[in-house]
């Protein structure tokens, strides 16, 4: 059968009344009543609410500005324009307080760590390290280490200093490191006394495939010892050194040149630590630094396999 709907009872108003300026229950009255609804209609929202719930989180917008001496923090309130002008005035009073505030910090009143930091990082900037660089948790020699830096790395650094301290990001985390030690462009590798790195312009050919560390020894023995007949370099097959450009062959005249093989090889020993030297042979011995001395090898059944006319060298990987 048929049921008529409901007809929807008009809105009620509530009798009004006129607001005093020194009525201060001018917000906790209601405009406006709930009416009874068959299907649940919407009532009108109070004054209370819409400033409440819309437009005062609307307009409090924070701007963090970084400045060499000052942390800027600004509160504004951009949508005051909406509220009429038949408030009370406490309210319109209250809300133009909220308006009003705008004042600068100094970084010490600043207490969220968290802000300070996003505001340290505002202007950090890349720099490399000269020499040796321990990273501390605080400007001070006696400070927590965190870690060390070599030569040549680089680090993000801000415009923050305390003493001979520069305050740096390390591992995601702010943390201070010596000041001296920074420069801003990367520094040339530091070549250990006694090596070199003049273009040698015997067997120039086999740079293209060796790396860095044998580089170093090539162009050092080449430019101390100018009577090394060649020098080998890549090749496939063997063990893993010299198809990995980590060694290198001094070729020298078996027997006529034992003793310039074994100055070049008392060289390499000297130096090991600098060129990462993982392994020496000649004239069938070896010399290691896990175990610093020469020990003889088995014989591998000719001149050039046991190594009595070339001194053979390797890098660690």
């Amino acid at each position: 059968m048929y049921q008529p709907r409901r007809v929807v009872s008009p809105v009620e108003t509530a009798p009004t009344r006129t607001l005093g300026a020194d009525d201060v229950n001018a917000f906790t009255t209601p405009v406006f009543t709930m009416p009874s609804f068959s299907r649940g209609r919407r009532a009108r929202r109070s004054w209370r609410s819409t400033v409440g719930e819309r437009i005062i989180p609307i307009g409090l917008a924070v701007a963090a500005f970084g400045t060499a001496g000052a942390l800027v923090i600004t509160t504004s309130v951009g949508a005051t324009q909406a509220v009429p002008s038949s408030l009370a005035p406490s309210a319109t009073t209250a809300l133009r307080e909220v308006e009003s505030v705008s004042r600068s910090l100094t970084r010490s009143e600043v207490a969220q760590p968290v802000v300070a930091e996003a505001v340290a990082l505002l202007a950090t900037k890349r720099m490399f390290v000269k020499g040796a660089a321990v990273i501390r948790t605080a400007p001070k020699d006696s400070a927590a280490k965190l870690g060390t830096l070599k030569r040549g790395a680089s680090i993000e650094i801000t415009p923050e200093t305390s003493g001979k301290y520069r305050q740096v990001r390390y591992a995601g985390k702010l943390a201070w490191a010596l000041d001296s030690v920074l420069v801003g462009k990367k520094p040339a590798p530091l070549i250990p006394e006694g090596t070199s790195l003049a273009p040698c312009n015997k067997s120039a050919s086999i740079e293209s495939r060796i790396r860095p560390d044998t580089k170093l020894i090539f162009r050092s023995v080449c430019a101390l010892f100018p009577g090394v007949n060649s020098y080998g370099g890549w090749r496939a097959g063997g063990l893993p050194f010299h198809r990995n450009g980590r060694a290198i062959d001094i070729m020298l005249t078996p027997g006529a040149e034992s003793a310039m093989g074994w100055q070049i090889a008392q060289y390499l020993v000297k130096h090991a630590r600098e060129f990462n030297i993982d392994h020496i042979i000649f004239e069938q011995k070896i010399w290691t630094p896990s175990t610093p001395r020469w020990r003889g090898m088995a014989d591998r059944g000719g001149m050039t396999a046991n190594h009595m006319d070339h001194v053979h060298v390797a890098v660690r990987a």
